[in-house]
């Protein structure tokens, strides 16, 4: 059995037609759906492409894997992760990312064979071209090298059971849709839209290799957001600031062979993909593993505590981090240097180091923390990082 993760860079399944959306942004993964689970309340851990991906592919949270942001951390190297597990297993191993800032060197490519981070976007296509004196250059790359490039390599490994990732970046600020993709959608948000109408055409490029090549009958297909993308919601634009559904908030498509179409409505996370794979697959769940199998969890119908944080706010302000937790159907928000906040972050409920939300997160980190690894430091330049994640918009 083959396994297929498709994360999908700063997407709001709110813009998807399978959830609802009423532009036509998303045929190809609308029609895909129609074979698949659906998680319909799926949260991501961070609102920040780094974090999230180690902890879709490690089924740990943040602080466990201590991975908090993008640029100035990389995953340790005795961290556990789903493709160490595929690798050890026999499987032939392959990724292939759209953007620097999943590049090797932040620690993802371990377990990994194939680890495809080669861009070759011209950024003088965004209208960037120097900072600092130096010349930014290839950062990222279209989805359609993407797609290319996975089905290269699925060529000449489609005979093996293989685990491949693939990443599609282009939702990502700035919008900026290839030519033939431009004005399809007409929206208030149309330059967004255009961009997710065409990574929505190349993952169904990517889908029909897979049929094409009788592959769907033999792999199981995860289709998953790492965060979401706010348009103005709670004055914020683009994401990594605050921790409310706009940015939290995934889509999920879970696809098994011979599978229909079904609802899963009770909350799930990103922490739940590795663990879906691993019982689909028939191996033991890691005690590590802070996720569950999504198809166990729609049988039980039991929303989970859960937590998510921000540390891509201290960019901005020293020491202003944000956690959110999540219990039953309360959610609350805490800003590092003020207190708590409601769920919509309208009004302070309370602050102090003895308050009930402080005791319930120290409770909740304090059960995790048996399980707890050390990121590093990336082995490059620290000035070299910052000019490519400013190229992409990460740093101001």
């Amino acid at each position: 059995m083959n396994i297929v993760l498709i994360t999908l860079d700063t997407v709001r399944c709110s813009h998807f037609g399978c959830y609802g959306y009423e532009h036509n942004t998303t045929p190809n993964l609308d029609k895909f759906s129609e074979k698949c689970l659906i998680g319909q309340n799926t949260f991501t851990v961070a609102p920040v492409t780094l974090t999230a991906h180690a902890s879709i592919l490690s089924s740990l949270y943040p602080f466990q894997h201590g991975v908090r942001d993008n640029g100035g951390y990389a995953l340790g190297e005795d961290v556990p992760t789903l493709t160490k597990l595929l690798k050890k297993k026999g499987y032939k191993t392959g990724a292939f990312v759209g953007s620097f800032v999943l590049d090797g060197l932040f620690g993802l490519d371990k377990g990994f064979e194939t680890y495809d981070d080669t861009m070759t976007m011209d950024m003088m296509n965004s209208g960037v071209t120097h900072w600092a004196g130096h010349r930014v250059e290839k950062w990222e790359r279209r989805a359609n090298e993407v797609t290319d490039s996975a089905t290269k390599w699925l060529d000449k490994h489609m005979s093996n059971d293989f685990f491949m990732w693939v990443h599609y970046f282009d939702c990502h600020t700035p919008y900026n849709p290839p030519m033939k993709f431009k004005g399809v959608v007409k929206s208030e948000t149309s330059d967004y839209d255009n961009e997710l109408r065409y990574v929505d055409y190349e993952v169904g490029r990517f889908l029909k290799y897979l049929e094409h090549n009788n592959l769907m009958d033999d792999t199981m297909i995860v289709i998953v957001g790492d965060h979401g993308e706010a348009f103005g919601e709670y004055e914020e634009k683009g994401h990594g600031m605050h921790l409310y559904d706009t940015t939290l908030k995934v889509p999920l498509l879970v696809y098994k062979p011979r599978g229909k179409q079904s609802w899963l409505n009770t909350r799930t996370t990103v922490l739940d993909v590795a663990p879906t794979i691993l019982s689909h697959l028939g191996i033991e769940k890691p005690e590590h593993m802070c996720g569950d199998d999504l198809y166990s969890l729609r049988e039980s119908g039991i929303d989970r505590d859960f937590y998510a944080e921000t540390f891509y706010r201290t960019r901005m302000l020293e020491g202003d981090y944000a956690q959110a937790i999540y219990s039953g159907d309360t959610k609350y928000i805490k800003y590092s240097l003020s207190g708590w906040y409601s769920r919509d972050g309208d009004y302070l409920i309370e602050c102090g180091s003895d308050s009930a939300f402080e005791v319930w997160l120290q409770n909740f980190i304090d059960y995790h923390k048996e399980n707890v690894w050390s990121s590093k430091k990336p082995d490059e330049d620290e000035k070299i990082i910052k000019e490519r994640l400013r190229s992409l918009g990460y740093i101001q």
